[in-house]
Formats: C-alpha cells, structure tokens, sequence
C-alpha cells in the first residue's frame, strides 16, 4: 500500500533560507512579513495510508519540506477516528498523545528527549492529570505518581530503583499529609510504616517475609509514642499477638493462633512478668480458663466452656494444696450449683444450689461423717436464711433457725424430730434473746413463756399448767433473780395465789385466796 502525497506550494523557502545569512536586516524583515503574510508559505507534505485495506485512511503523516516526519495521526481501532498523535521535531519523537478508551478524548501523554521516553502522563476528561510517570534513562519506571481520590494532589507516590519498586507512599485521608510509608525489597514489600490516628507520627509497623506476605507488626494503640501491641504472622496469618502496655519488656497479654483462630491465650494480671491466666480455645472459641489467683505461680482455678463458649463448671483449689476443693456448675452460662471439700478429703461436704442466678439452698456435713445434717434456704420470705439441722440423722428436722439481716432472729427446737416446736426462741435485731416458747409435748400449745431484758436475763414467765391455752402462772424476775409468782390454781382466769422472794430467791412470803373472790384470805411470812 503506497502513501498518497499531497504537495503544498513553498519550496521557495528553502532557497531563501541558503541566502538568508547574505540579506541585510531590512532584507530579513521584509522577507519575514512576506511569509508570515502568507506571500511565501513552506512546503508540507502530508501521506495517508489505509493499513488494513479497508477503503479507509487509518495513517496520516506530516512531513516537513526537508522531508522529516513531523506529526503522524494514527487510527489504531479503524473507527474512523485518530487517537494516537504522535509529535517530531527536527525528525525526533518528542509527544505522543493517545485516546486509550477511544471516547475522543485524550487520557495519555508521553514526552520523549533524544528519542528515549522520560515521562508519562494520564488525564481525566477535564485534561487534569490524575498519573505522573517519569523514567530513567534506560527507559524503565524511575517515579509514578497518583491522584486516586480525584482532588488534583497527588496522594500516592512510587518510586523505582533500575526497574524493581523500591519505596511508596500514600496519603490515604486526603488532608495532604503522608501517612503510609512502604519499602520494598527486590520488588516485593519488606516494611510497612504507618500513621493511623493521623498525629504526624508512625503507630504501626509491619514487616514482610520474602514471600511479600506479612511475618510481624508493631503497633502503638494509645498515641503514646511505644509500640505495645506486637503480631507475629506465619503464611500471612497472625501466630502470636503480644501486648506490653506498661513498656517493661514483658507482654500482659499473648495470644497465640492457628489457622486464624486463637488456640491460646496468657495473661499476666498482676504485671509481675509471670502470666497468672492462661485460655485454651477451640474452633475460635473458649474451653478452659485457669488462673493463678493468689499469684503464687500455680493454678488455682479452672474455668470450664460448652462448645457455645459458655461457661459450664469451675473448679477452684482454695488451699493452695495443689487440689480442687470448691466446684461450681452452670446452665447456660448461669451459676446453679456450688460444692466444696471443707476438710480435703477428696469429698464434697458442703452443697449450693442457685435459682436465677441466687442463692436457693444449702447443705452442709459438718461433722465430715458423709451425712448432710445441715440445711439452710435462701427463699424464704421476710427471712434472709433459715437454717434446719437434723442432729441426730433420722431424717428429720430437729432444730431450725430464721435469719434476717446476718442476726439469728427466731430458733425452734423439736426434741423428737417429728415436726412439732419443743422450743421457740425470739430474739432482736442486735441478736439479743428477748422471748422462749417451751412446750411439754411438741404437738401442743405452748406450756411456758419467757420474757428477757437486754442483757439475756429472764423478767418474767408465763405458764399454762393445763395447756388449755390459758395463763395460769406468772413468774416475774429481778436481775434475773425471781422476786414474785402469781397463780390461778382453779384455771377461772383470775389469780388466787401470791409469792415473793427475797435478793436469795428464798419465799418470804405466800398469800391465798381459798374462796377465790380475787382476795387473799391466808398469809404466810417466812
């Protein structure tokens, strides 16, 4: 396929540039108004080509009248339409624009010096550039930089050593300032630096492995300008993740992973440099927790989870004697049931029982005999425990306790273990007894009252001698010391027999009523 070639008048133009050095200056004025006038005009060739035979030119050359190249338009997608423009001077490459996308419009430039490419640029519809790319001299890569956000600054730069990348930065915030700083090795990433809280210094670092995957990390989480949170990666996966808040050198909390997922994880609680709890995971999560809680550097805890990562059991060892001795057991992560060996043989001698997350009942072996003799509730209305001991291990409740408070505030007694009040006794909330209730048969009413001061001595006693439910002898106290008894021996309600007492609780006096008026008819002194 030949070029066709077009002439245009202006050869002279060439002569007058031999003899141009001969011609005075008014000469070259006068001849320089004749071409600018357009009197004298160079000859340009211009040769088009149809490539791909298609009826169609795809290739337009200009030539200059020396016959150099000076622009050539090429249609590289045989639309119709050119989109590469390349530009010469004096015959040299100096500007190629290209239209990549073809929408007519150009988004390329390359500048060229002594026939080597020495820049790029990319541009967006509005002809800002969005790339700058220079290159060394042996045409490779030496710069690029980006406008990724679209707000003409160049946020991101590369820069290339021999071909290979060697270092970037970006600028990830838009606020104009570097906060990620990038090395390279051989071409592959060695180091990342970075500016996360955007304070003007590095907080995190990250180093890769030849394999350009990550294989440590660095991290300062609290601005303080100490890198406390170190990850260690293996296959581009985090292995180990340490914290040393306190910068002494030894981490308070490592975690280690597989797979992704932690597998275990230790913490010193007390910062002395020992980790006192230590976590094992599977599948991502919780199955057993210890803990060294006295800090003697042996565990003394353990802390047991269901697959859900709930905690279902505890075992703790209070004794420090290298044994559990207090079990706990949960549902649904909701403590329901304690047990504990008080006397380390290896049995449970006291039992807990929680309801809602409180306490509901107890028992307890206190004896250490295998037997639970002791029973307390926690769900007793108005009463904050109550207490019931079978003493003597016929299954029965021999004696029971209300407290309210921490203070013992009622204690029944039944002597036969058949659900019947021997004794009843009241006392106030400082836990002094201030009233008994004694009766002769468990079953029965209540056959003597005692009524006490504030120092636990008895100021009078009420009894019914018949247990019809009536008084029928009142004793009346002193010090604790009884002073007078009053009875009414005939049960009709009304007293017919009187005594006194001397400070010896010797009868110094006893007065009858024998025709029960209400008035003593006989007196005896002692």
């Amino acid at each position: 396929m030949q070029y066709q070639r077009e002439k245009q008048p202006g050869r002279i133009i060439k002569l007058i540039s031999v003899f141009i050095g001969q011609l005075s200056g008014v000469v070259i004025v006068l001849m320089f108004l004749l071409l600018t006038s357009g009197i004298l005009k160079a000859e340009i060739q211009v040769q088009k080509k149809d490539i791909d035979q298609d009826g169609r030119i795809d290739q337009t050359a200009y030539l200059d009248d020396e016959g150099r190249l000076s622009k050539l338009h090429i249609d590289t997608n045989q639309d119709g339409f050119e989109d590469v423009f390349q530009l010469y001077a004096q015959g040299a490459l100096v500007r190629i624009e290209r239209d990549t996308d073809f929408d007519r419009v150009i988004d390329t430039r390359d500048r060229f010096e002594k026939g080597k490419r020495v820049s790029q640029e990319r541009l967006d519809r509005n002809n800002r550039v969005v790339q700058a790319i220079t290159f060394d001299a042996q045409g490779q890569v030496a710069t690029v930089k980006t406008d990724t956000r679209d707000d003409g600054r160049f946020d991101t730069v590369h820069l290339y050593e021999n071909g290979l990348l060697q270092a970037s930065t970006q600028d990830t915030n838009g606020n104009g300032r570097v906060d990620t700083w990038d090395f390279f090795r051989e071409g592959h990433p060695h180091e990342r630096r970075k500016d996360v809280n955007g304070d003007g210094r590095v907080d995190a670092i990250t180093q890769f492995g030849p394999d350009g995957s990550p294989s440590a990390s660095s991290h300062d989480t609290d601005g303080d300008g100490q890198m406390e949170f170190v990850q260690t990666y293996r296959g581009g996966r985090v292995v180990k993740q340490e914290t040393d808040g306190n910068q002494d050198g030894k981490p308070e909390l490592t975690t280690l992973f597989k797979n992704g997922q932690p597998i275990e994880e230790q913490v010193d609680v007390n910062e002395d440099g020992t980790m006192d709890r230590r976590v094992t995971f599977a599948g991502g999560k919780p199955i057993l927790q210890q803990e060294d809680t006295d800090f003697d550097g042996r565990m003394d805890t353990a802390y047991f989870f269901d697959t859900k990562g709930e905690r279902v059991r505890s075992e703790h060892d209070t004794t420090a004697d290298g044994r559990p001795d207090t079990w706990q057991f949960y549902t649904r992560g909701a403590l329901t049931a304690m047990e504990q060996d008080r006397n380390s043989d290896n049995e449970p001698d006291l039992r807990l029982q929680y309801k809602a997350g409180r306490r509901d009942k107890m028992i307890r072996d206190d004896d250490f005999d295998g037997r639970f003799e002791n029973t307390q509730w926690f769900n007793r209305p108005q009463w904050q425990v109550v207490v019931e001991v079978d003493a003597d291990g016929d299954h029965g409740i021999d004696s029971r306790y209300f407290y309210k408070d921490g203070i013992l505030r009622i204690k029944e007694v039944d002597e036969t273990s058949r659900g019947g009040i021997f004794l009843r006794e009241y006392y106030d909330a400082k836990g002094a007894l201030v009233k008994s209730e004694e009766a002769q048969d468990a079953a029965g009413p209540v056959s003597i009252t005692w009524h006490f001061d504030p120092g636990g001595n008895p100021m009078r006693a009420e009894k019914d001698n018949n247990t019809d439910g009536q008084v029928d002898i009142w004793f009346y106290y002193e010090k604790g010391r009884i002073i007078k008894v009053e009875e009414d021996s005939n049960h009709d309600g009304k007293v017919d027999l009187w005594e006194s007492y001397d400070s010896g609780e010797q009868m110094i006096m006893r007065k009858k009523d024998l025709d029960f008026d209400g008035v003593g008819d006989v007196e005896e002194t002692f």
